[in-house]
């Protein structure tokens, strides 16, 4: 189909799993909103005023978050009840459909309409922040926070001992020369001890 110019009309698509589709099959609504005057008061492109930020605890934050909204859980390393992972699941695929569509869209408009660039990027980092923000949200509500740090550190070790995929991405279970993939000798990290006292014991 020949892409078109998302405008503040487009309807939204329909529910089937984006995964299954080319990102560009769904373009992604324009969202209006009241913009901040420039920093100088010209009409020429500013340069985002940096301030020196704390830098945040993701994990605390995610903490603070279900608790203030009475859907905490201090427990052991769980199961979610289907119900549950069913929500967290869609939710998830929520936050990546979004990204996909500005993303999509972005690439029409790297053409069609270069002006809207700065409104795809700020709406796909919106949609990272929500994908990490749901992300550690159902971490948390399974009881794996605690362990989550230790986890990672694992993970991003495993990671760093792999090796980039070769020019024509034929070593690539996914095909692509942007992969990263596990050489021979290649040892996974183990998480069995941050979850070996369970919930369902």
């Amino acid at each position: 189909m020949c892409p078109q110019q998302p405008t503040a009309e487009t309807p939204q698509s329909s529910n089937a799993d984006a995964s299954e589709s080319n990102f560009l099959d769904h373009p992604a609504p324009v969202r209006t909103h009241q913009m901040l005057p420039r920093l100088d008061g010209s009409d020429e492109q500013n340069a985002v005023e940096r301030v020196s930020l704390p830098r945040p605890d993701f994990l605390q934050d995610i903490i603070d978050f279900h608790e203030k909204f009475g859907i905490n859980y201090d427990g052991k390393p769980r199961v979610l009840p289907f119900d549950l992972a069913d929500f967290r699941s869609k939710f998830n695929e929520e936050e990546l459909k979004e990204w996909r569509q500005h993303a999509g869209a972005a690439l029409i408009d790297l053409t069609d309409t270069p002006s809207m660039i700065p409104y795809r990027l700020e709406e796909m980092l919106d949609a990272h922040v929500d994908q990490f923000y749901v992300l550690l949200g159902t971490v948390y509500l399974q009881g794996l926070l605690p362990v989550f740090e230790a986890a990672w550190q694992r993970v991003h070790a495993a990671n760093m001992a792999k090796v980039r995929a070769k020019a024509d991405g034929s070593d690539s279970k996914r095909g692509s020369a942007y992969d990263v993939v596990k050489p021979e000798g290649w040892i996974a990290p183990d998480h069995a001890d941050l979850v070996r006292d369970h919930a369902h014991q």
